[in-house]
This record gives structure tokens, C-alpha cells and sequence, in this order.
């Protein structure tokens, strides 16, 4: 039996995907507590989410001594110009997940109209103990930053989806069903797509 595949993150909403992204692909996983590993040490300095994304797979399957799958991704925000990077989405602001809500609208509070629109971008990679295996970059569809925060929303280390709202269907990223996130063009969607021939391999 092949061993399983690494889910290389402590982040359990970001966990729940990456697993996701394994599923039909006949493979097992398991989680860095499952297999008593810390967070190794990885410098996301990369100019891309796609070489972040890259970074950490690779040092997660070198701590692992296996195959680890890692993803990167963030929030773009076209309006705010250079005070927004999609790559500092889960840094940009020291505090907890509450108040990097909060500083985004607060910093967008001018904003209407096209000025609010946001999309996400995704990247996702494969390594094993430490070769590259794989890698592969989505772009949801666009929606728009809410005025409010819906704090009911954030949990397990994600906070965009209690802001990120899309219009035509009154809800935001975090309350859509699987069938809503079809529509909108859901960026772990199409990353599962691109995946799915190296998974079967990995």
C-alpha cells in the first residue's frame, strides 16, 4: 500500500481542501499531528502563490520523508493597488482573524460599485521528499467585498469567506453549497481538475 499523502498545513479549514482535493484519487492522507510533525521552517517569499505553494510542499515532504500536497492562495483586491498583496492575505494585518476582517473593510470603506470586486487565487503543489511533482494554479470567479463582517463565518483559520460576497446569490464565499460554488466558478473546482491525472500517479 502506498504511504499516504501529507496534507502539509496546521490550517484544518485549509486541511478539509487539500483532503478534498485527494478524494477519488484512491489515495490515503494524513495530517502533520497524525504523524507528529511541526511546521517546518519555509521562508514564503516567493513573487507567486504557485512558488510559495512550492516551497512548502517541498519542505513538508523532505520533513515527511514522503509525498506532502500544500496549497497557497489569497484574496485579490484590484481597487486597493499596492497597499493589497493576495500573498500577505492571511499576514497583511497583526491580530486575529476578526480584525484582519475588520482592517479590509475599514480600508475599503470609500469603495463602491466595481471598487469592491475580489477574486481568489489558488495554487497548488505536489512534491516528493523534496522533488517537485506537480504543481497547478486556479482563479475563482469574481465577487465583491461586503460592507459588513459576518463573524459567524470565521473559523478554522479562514476569514475571507465571512466578507467575500457574491451578488447573485445574496451569500458570501463561506455559506455557499456545493452547487453555488459551481456556479460562481470555485477555485478548488478547477484545481482538482488539473490535479486529478498526477494524483492517480502520485
Amino acid at each position: 500500500m502506498p504511504q499516504a499523502v501529507l496534507l502539509g498545513t496546521e490550517n484544518r479549514a485549509k486541511q478539509e481542501r487539500l483532503a478534498w482535493l485527494l478524494e477519488g484519487s484512491g489515495l490515503t492522507w494524513v495530517t502533520p499531528v497524525q504523524v507528529s510533525l511541526a511546521l517546518p521552517k519555509v521562508r514564503e517569499e516567493g513573487l507567486s502563490h504557485q512558488a510559495n505553494a512550492t516551497a512548502k510542499a517541498v519542505a513538508w515532504s523532505v520533513a515527511y520523508g514522503g509525498v506532502a500536497i500544500v496549497s497557497d492562495g489569497g484574496l485579490v483586491v484590484p481597487a486597493l493597488g499596492d497597499w493589497w498583496d493576495s500573498l500577505r492575505t492571511r499576514r497583511f494585518f497583526e491580530g486575529d482573524d476578526l480584525r484582519r476582517a475588520h482592517a479590509l473593510l475599514s480600508r475599503m470603506a470609500h469603495l463602491d460599485g466595481e471598487g469592491r470586486r475580489a477574486y481568489w487565487v489558488e495554487a497548488a503543489a505536489l512534491a516528493d521528499r523534496g522533488r517537485l511533482l506537480h504543481t497547478a494554479e486556479a482563479q475563482s470567479g469574481e465577487g465583491t467585498i461586503a460592507r459588513k463582517v459576518d463573524e459567524t463565518l470565521i473559523k478554522d483559520g479562514f476569514w475571507a469567506g465571512a466578507v467575500w460576497y457574491f451578488p447573485q446569490l445574496g451569500k458570501r464565499y463561506a455559506e455557499l453549497t456545493p452547487e453555488e460554488l459551481g456556479r460562481v466558478g470555485d477555485h478548488w473546482t478547477t484545481l482538482k481538475e488539473q490535479m486529478r491525472s498526477v494524483l492517480g500517479q502520485a
